[in-house]
């Protein structure tokens, strides 16, 4: 019997690299219409035909360097954290050409720097105390499973349609059990990096892009973090802790009853 061996392709691959992740079949999504998009990344809203419902899927707009891993481990700890104060991962994994993605839930709401800045008293304001609580409740179990958010601010706390309070964007966790590389935590050249929220484009479209436009994120050296509600050891480029994220929350509720944050800053050295 003859047997034909097709030769083995000598063309380098040049596909993202991704190893963890495993590749998906892109038609099992469909309808995908961009809602926000940042320095790093996207996020478009699609639907899931496998199961027929709606989902954000977010992906990198370069996927190649300390990016791809910064984004892959965004997806594996945020699939971790299983708490009804964070909106939960879906599936992970690379479309055929190579790029990593991530599908997670779609929520639909605003933003919680948008509902302050349109609470007109403090009396309003207070009213909001219960959402800087329900952040805190998710954050705690974010830290029991020894995760740091490293970029809470009231962007990154969305307000769904159902009442529910979510903590989203966990581009700048840490898992401080697992370490992070030299290379992920202190990037060679300055970069900004763009906080990306999944927010429903029908409902808060724009605000979706001003909140991105207000959410640059300063990437020097080892700092990484907004700088208005970054702790001092952050700003300093130190390692940080659970403590970090504690500073945030004290600074978002600051924000929530004086109506601005603590810091006119837009960099870490300013603050």
């Amino acid at each position: 019997m003859d047997v034909t061996v097709a030769p083995l392709s000598t063309a380098p691959d040049d596909r993202p690299r991704s190893p963890r992740l495993p590749f998906v079949d892109d038609a099992h999504y469909g309808s995908h219409k961009e809602i926000a998009r940042g320095g790093m990344g996207k996020i478009v809203a699609a639907e899931d035909r496998r199961l027929g419902r709606p989902v954000a899927l977010k992906s990198l707009l370069e996927p190649a360097g300390d990016a791809l891993g910064r984004f892959e481990r965004e997806a594996l700890i945020t699939a971790r954290l299983q708490h009804p104060g964070i909106v939960p991962v879906y599936e992970a994994g690379r479309w055929p050409s190579g790029e990593p993605f991530f599908a997670m839930k779609h929520v639909s709401g605003k933003p919680l720097d948008r509902v302050i800045a349109e609470a007109r008293t403090l009396a309003e304001r207070l009213a909001l105390l219960p959402r800087i609580a329900a952040a805190a409740d998710a954050i705690a179990y974010a830290h029991s499973q020894r995760i740091v958010h490293r970029d809470l601010k009231p962007g990154n706390i969305l307000i769904g349609e159902f009442g529910e309070t979510v903590v989203i964007d966990w581009g700048l966790a840490k898992d401080l059990d697992a370490g992070d590389s030299p290379e992920s935590e202190r990037p060679r050249e300055r970069a900004t990096v763009r906080a990306i929220n999944s927010i429903d484009p029908d409902a808060a479209s724009v605000s979706a892009r001003k909140t991105i436009d207000r959410s640059t994120l300063t990437v020097v050296g080892a700092v990484m973090g907004t700088p208005a509600y970054m702790a001092p050891e952050q700003a300093r480029g130190e390692p940080v802790d659970e403590r970090a994220d504690v500073f945030a929350l004290g600074a978002m509720l600051y924000h929530l009853l004086a109506g601005v944050p603590p810091y006119n800053a837009r960099t870490a050295t300013e603050v």
